[in-house]
Order: structure tokens, then sequence, then C-alpha cells
């Protein structure tokens, strides 16, 4: 069964959130309701929820932000059952362009992307800002650092 923004799984959430393998804790409850809860999805089967998906739509560009299975539920095709599911959502809206990022030593996630059809198209370089470093940046109003934005590239 398949749940779309499940706004009571922040709980299941937090727990898979783990399996990421990132140095940040899961968003706490409040980020999860207003920022992420209607851009999931969750797989549940009689062993419980073993999978969720986290998505963002720009436009015609689909981009899955995080899917995850629990480890009791690798194996057994439901990461491919939530891929097959996402395309279909994703065409269904729309998108012409659907991407991902991926841990070079995740394996199994690059074997499964590969099995689908998905090729790399480019290596990067994460930088990373907390929520906690975010915060303490200086405030700007958004019109005056799009201002400055533009201008400099202007004067290029």
């Amino acid at each position: 069964m398949l749940r779309p923004r499940w706004l009571e799984g922040h709980a299941v959430f937090a727990r898979l959130f783990l399996e990421l393998g990132v140095d940040e804790p899961p968003p706490p409850e409040p980020v999860w309701a207003a920022e992420i809860a209607q851009r999931s999805l969750f797989a549940e089967g009689p062993q419980g929820v073993g999978a969720y998906a986290v998505t963002n739509l720009l436009g015609d560009f689909g981009f899955e932000r995080q899917l995850v299975v629990a480890p009791f539920a690798r194996g057994q095709g439901l990461g491919r059952r939530m891929m097959t599911h996402l395309a279909g959502r994703f065409r269904a809206q729309g998108c012409t362009r659907w991407v991902l990022n991926v841990k070079r030593d995740n394996t199994p996630a690059l074997e499964l992307y590969t099995s689908l059809g998905m090729r790399p198209t480019r290596e990067a370089t994460t930088l990373r800002v907390t929520r906690a470093q975010l915060a303490a940046l200086p405030s700007s109003s958004p019109e005056g650092a799009w201002s400055r934005c533009r201008w400099r590239t202007a004067a290029r």
C-alpha cells in the first residue's frame, strides 16, 4: 500500500532517514510537517513501512531527493516498485526530466538506477550548510540579494 503525503509518518521517516548515512539528524517534526510531508510517499507492507521517497517538482523537472528502503525490505523489489511509481507520477505531472543524487559508494542504489535505464551525467561535490548554520547567517532582504545578483550578472 502506498501512502502519499502521510503527515503522521514523521517517526517512520526519522527512523529510515538514519539509513541515508548523513551527518545531520532527521529534520524535526515541525520541519517535516511544513516542508517534507506533502512531498513524501511511503510504501507499507505486512511487516510495516518498508520504504519512503521524497520528491520535488520544479516545472517539467522531477527531482528525487531521497529514496530509502528499510533493511528488512531490501532485496525484495520494493525500491524498483517505488521508482516505477515515481516515474509514473512524474510523467503524469508533466516532467520531461528526472534526476537524483546518489553516493558513489551506494552500490545497490547505483545498480537499481542503472537497471532502470538511468545513467550518470556528472560527479559533484556537495557542500553542506546545516539548518543551524543557515539560521546564523546575517539576514538580507530577498529583493536586495536578488538585485545584487542581477547586477553582478549584468556587469560581466
